[in-house]
């Protein structure tokens, strides 16, 4: 076990173990996918430190996949815009979930089953209750949550793990596995730790601060000045509700440290590259995601004329911001973020609102060095990069997630570039590959928040995927003499 998650125990819950694997989908007008196929976006890439070595089409291969329901706009659909990072509407609006059944009973009050008790859905989240509740009995059951989805085929969910934290959010409580996942405060001071154990191979950068004032920061792994080796920036928790993904980050960095001169592969490549980890790039939002609403995503920042609170990070770069015929502040045409500021892949007021996306961007800005950047998120188990023309650049990295994926045994992700997936608009990877950087994601786990039995297991092979991919950086940007036990 690693000392970065200890003490954790089951809650002694009866979980059958489910894990249905589903395919990713986005729901948008017809006119939305004639945008899409335009491949051009507005926002897109402001001058930079860096040339274009590659064009991003982040709206290549996009299909529109059936509804679940017929009657009315599948709350399916909205659960798998939950799972691929369109999200579900913080403030759900009644008539976009009314059923249009007229013999369909509508209950006062809708209820959950949480261990033995049966409690009430909060008024918030009435209407997608109401749509949830497909056997009309007022009672919100696993089954009605994820089976229609389950389905359908790519990434990989645990039933039981999703429907535990989203029921915890119907209610209104926070997810009680909190107690087993590190705080922001306290992934530092196990990486502080770790610095102690290992003085002259890991040094810590505060880059930045919080919308609310957190840390942002940033741990060198290497040897000698900085800027003289090949870099790379592997980042975890920019969506706060996925807690496994700092995890896997910060497991890797214990990796490479342990085995420096032990290990001649960890070695190689503290020695030969220099390796930022930045583990929690969201800590706003993470701290929230634990102690009040679950399945929050975006990160706690407020801006003057918006109502809601909070920007999805991840769809806040300046590359690709937003596809041509996407009108600001109209939502009637959005596809790949949100104009709406109450849901959750509300894109910002504009390209870099947000200090967490300022912080990272000027970081790859204005290090040279930079070779490559690794977003890190959860969950469905997949390895993903920008959609890209260019044949060659994406058998590129099709022939990197094979490697990654020759690293994870018998647990393999899917891989696949991210168009192939659904439309997304100002996200890291595509600002990475507009870079010229071998900028991919990875997505752990099969749930936002795994059972504390499963912490351990995730985050293990989330950092082996995360020193498979350092691997290919130190193959591609090394002398072959430096190589000898990596490739």
């Amino acid at each position: 076990m690693t000392s970065l998650h200890k003490n954790r125990h089951s809650h002694g819950l009866n979980l059958t173990g489910k894990t249905f694997h589903f395919s990713i989908s986005c729901v948008a007008s017809a006119r939305s996918f004639r945008v899409l196929k335009q491949r051009s976006c507005v926002g897109g890439f402001a001058a930079g430190a860096r040339n274009r070595s590659n064009k991003s089409t982040s709206g290549l291969h996009v299909s529109n996949k059936r509804r679940i329901f017929k009657d009315y706009f599948s709350f399916m659909n909205i659960v798998t815009h939950h799972q691929c990072g369109c999200g579900i509407e913080h403030r759900i609006q009644k008539d976009v979930f009314k059923s249009k059944d007229p013999n369909k009973k509508e209950f006062e009050q809708y209820k959950v089953k949480l261990g033995d008790r049966y409690t009430p859905v909060m008024d918030e989240y009435h209407a997608m209750a109401a749509a949830m509740d497909e056997n009309n009995n007022g009672i919100i059951s696993s089954d009605e949550i994820l089976p229609p989805v389950s389905k359908i085929g790519h990434a990989e969910v645990d039933q039981p793990d999703f429907t535990f934290s989203f029921k915890h959010k119907l209610a209104g409580w926070s997810n009680p596995w909190a107690d087993h996942y590190p705080s922001a405060a306290q992934i530092h001071q196990n990486m502080d730790k770790l610095s102690e154990q290992h003085p002259g191979l890991i040094n810590k950068t505060v880059l930045g601060t919080s919308a609310e004032g957190r840390p942002l920061i940033a741990y060198r792994v290497g040897k000698g000045q900085e800027g003289e080796k090949p870099g790379v920036l592997v980042v975890g928790g920019q969506h706060a509700r996925e807690w496994a993904g700092n995890g896997a980050v910060t497991e890797a960095v214990e990796k490479l440290l342990d085995g420096y001169g032990k290990d001649p592969e960890m070695t190689e490549k503290v020695d030969g590259l220099e390796m930022w980890f930045v583990p929690m790039a969201n800590p706003d939002g993470y701290e929230y995601s634990r102690n009040a609403d679950p399945d929050w995503r975006k990160n706690r920042s407020h801006h003057d004329g918006y109502e809601g609170v909070g920007t999805d990070l991840n769809r806040n770069y300046r590359a690709d911001y937003r596809f041509h015929g996407d009108v600001p502040k109209r939502v009637n045409d959005d596809a790949g973020a949100s104009d709406d500021p109450n849901k959750l892949t509300f894109r910002g007021p504009h390209a870099l609102s947000e200090r967490e996306s300022q912080t990272l961007t000027n970081f790859m800005d204005t290090r040279p060095n930079l070779k490559g950047v690794l977003d890190v998120h959860g969950f469905g188990r997949m390895i993903l990069w920008p959609g890209v023309e260019d044949k060659d650049r994406d058998a590129k990295y099709r022939a990197v997630a094979d490697k990654i994926n020759a690293a994870l045994d018998d647990h393999k992700y899917t891989p696949l570039a991210i168009p192939e997936l659904y439309p997304t608009t100002g996200d890291m990877s595509a600002y990475g590959e507009k870079l010229g950087l071998l900028s991919m994601g990875l997505e752990i786990g099969t749930s936002f928040q795994p059972h504390p039995d499963k912490i351990d297991d995730i985050t293990n092979r989330g950092s082996n995927a995360i020193i498979a991919y350092l691997d290919q950086v130190a193959e591609d940007n090394l002398p072959p003499e430096q190589l000898a036990n990596i490739v």
